[in-house]
């Protein structure tokens, strides 16, 4: 996850996950920077946490997530690719620019940030 957020650009928001599930209450109202995200976990390893009552608790996220939308920068869109059909009809509309792209690791599946 360190070196993932090293990579990630500066105003992407990111959320800390457990498996797939967003970390904290309203967590889509509460997103991280990547150096945000990058230095508390180097300094404390651990993330503080909103619960619905207004407190915190801290956790040692396993993932990130990237919320998509409009950011300070761009609009961010995932496309899901399920295979190679799908791959190769996104193609076949328009190519992919040079983007962040990461898989589950099945053949043909991938997905990619806009």
């Amino acid at each position: 996850m360190i070196d993932t957020l090293k990579l990630l650009p500066p105003h992407w928001p990111i959320i800390p996950t457990q498996g797939k599930r967003p970390l904290g209450y309203q967590w889509e109202q509460h997103p991280w920077s990547p150096q945000g995200l990058l230095n508390q976990l180097q300094q404390y390893e651990k993330v503080p946490v909103r619960t619905r009552h207004h407190g915190f608790y801290t956790v040692t996220p396993t993932g990130i997530g990237v919320l998509c939308g409009q950011n300070s920068q761009e609009f961010l869109i995932a496309i899901d690719c399920d295979g190679y059909s799908t791959h190769a009809a996104i193609i076949a509309y328009q190519p992919l620019p040079t983007t962040v792209a990461f898989t589950s690791g099945q053949p043909g599946r991938a997905q990619y940030f806009l």
